[in-house]
């Protein structure tokens, strides 16, 4: 059975007097009341933990992932939103042009920096109407940009600067699954690029926004998002009471927003953690041989 079998078939579940219908698993009070505990767990400090588990009579050294040993805690977060550019025909090839990150710590839930560049594109030099309607890039912003290898290489300059993968560990967040698996991976294809190991695993901010807030969540949008398996960035906001703040579709104000989610996650005690990655087919690619198509995994 596939993957989307089994996704598909959490939602069926056999009802005596009508037959099978479809529940969402968050409407069954089983679900909500795991997610009450797993909320209430995640905000215990440790001590709290061991002196719980002493009052069970149950074993508190547990045991340390492997993952863990070798990622330790994440230091930071890093949250970007690329924008890419836009066209309907199927084999339009998108460029990104516009790369924003915003870096928060952890520790303190605060923002630390920002980086923002815009991208030149090589393969369709002219934007669309649309585009530039829709994200406010206009035509002699990224024709006065550098080309993606550049502004990459800057980025990578930035993480060293913030001691990203050395002195403190990180983690991606974005919102959604195709920042890192769809563009980025088009987006070294047409550059010729290794995919960067840093970008393999991030955390999908939907998923873990909706893991933590479930119940409130679903309370405060009714019945109207039911079927939406994991809200966008602005249904996010609402439910938290905040205001998107800059221009919808601009990245860096996108990625600031993002940022905003997660702080208030780290500041109510969140467990966020790398959900999801991308699995290259045939390993890693070297520089000018692009990689088979990847596929996501959750």
């Amino acid at each position: 059975m596939s993957n989307a079998c089994l996704l598909r078939d959490r939602y069926l579940l056999r009802d005596c007097s009508s037959g099978t219908r479809k529940i969402p698993p968050e409407q069954l009070s089983v679900y909500q009341e795991i997610s009450k505990l797993n909320g209430f767990v995640d905000r215990m400090g440790l001590p709290t933990i061991k002196q719980t588990c002493k009052e069970l009579g149950i074993d508190s050294h547990g045991v340390k992932h492997e993952h863990h040993k070798k990622e330790k805690l994440s230091e930071a977060g890093l949250f970007v939103d690329r924008n890419v550019d836009f066209f309907e025909p199927l084999l339009y090839k998108h460029e990104i042009i516009e790369f924003p990150a915003v870096l928060v710590s952890s520790r303190t839930a605060t923002v630390v920096d920002t980086f923002h560049e815009y991208i030149r594109p090589l393969i369709n030099t002219r934007l669309s109407t649309f585009c530039t309607n829709l994200t406010g890039i206009s035509q002699s912003t990224v024709d006065g940009s550098e080309t993606f290898l550049n502004v990459h290489d800057k980025f990578l300059d930035w993480m060293e600067f913030h001691g990203l993968g050395s002195k403190y560990t990180f983690s991606l967040v974005t919102d959604g699954p195709f920042d890192m698996g769809r563009f980025l991976y088009l987006q070294t294809q047409h550059s010729s690029l290794q995919y960067p190991a840093y970008a393999l695993n991030w955390v999908n901010l939907r998923k873990c926004f909706s893991n933590f807030y479930k119940p409130t969540y679903h309370h405060h949008q009714g019945h109207q998002h039911e079927k939406t398996s994991t809200p966008g960035l602005q249904v996010m906001l609402g439910s938290l009471g905040l205001e998107f703040q800059g221009s919808p579709h601009s990245g860096i104000d996108d990625a600031k927003n993002i940022a905003r989610i997660v702080i208030r996650l780290l500041r109510d005690q969140a467990f966020i953690r790398i959900n999801e990655k991308i699995v290259l087919d045939g390993g890693h690619s070297q520089r000018h041989s692009p990689p088979n198509p990847g596929r996501l995994q959750t």
